[in-house]
């Protein structure tokens, strides 16, 4: 059906928000069979890993998003700057231990809806696609 539709050039056209291909988006959510078929279609086998070491990098940064789509809040843990598009949970990967005192700072630039901000403890469990579910909640 994709190549009925558009052809494996749809595989290589990246989204604006991170500049990411299906194959990105393959990677992000554990189907490596299927990553490992498009690269395949694109001509670029050995690309799979490249990918997979960027959408590491960006799972493992000081923020990033952990409930929702990367599309849906890019971050730029460098900055400190999250841009939200859709519902989505953003986590730090700066811990605190039990027993410390801990806190974070939030700048709101704009508001849509609802701004939520809360804590999670280790049960709150990672999702990589939309969810209404969040820290707030």
């Amino acid at each position: 059906m994709l190549f009925a539709a558009g052809g494996v050039e749809l595989l290589a056209h990246a989204d604006s928000r991170l500049g990411w291909t299906p194959l990105h988006n393959a990677v992000d959510a554990g189907h490596s069979l299927l990553a490992g078929k498009m690269s395949e279609w694109l001509g670029q086998s050995g690309d799979v890993e490249h990918v997979r070491r960027s959408v590491e990098a960006l799972q493992e940064a000081n923020m990033s998003i952990f409930r929702g789509m990367p599309q849906m809040a890019p971050v730029d843990s460098r900055e400190g700057v999250v841009e939200f598009f859709e519902f989505s949970t953003i986590r730090s990967s700066k811990g605190c231990r039990a027993g410390c005192k801990c806190y974070y700072e939030v700048t709101i630039l704009r508001v849509d809806e609802c701004p939520q901000i809360g804590f999670a403890n280790s049960g709150f469990e990672r999702v990589r696609t939309h969810i209404d579910d969040g820290v707030g909640d």
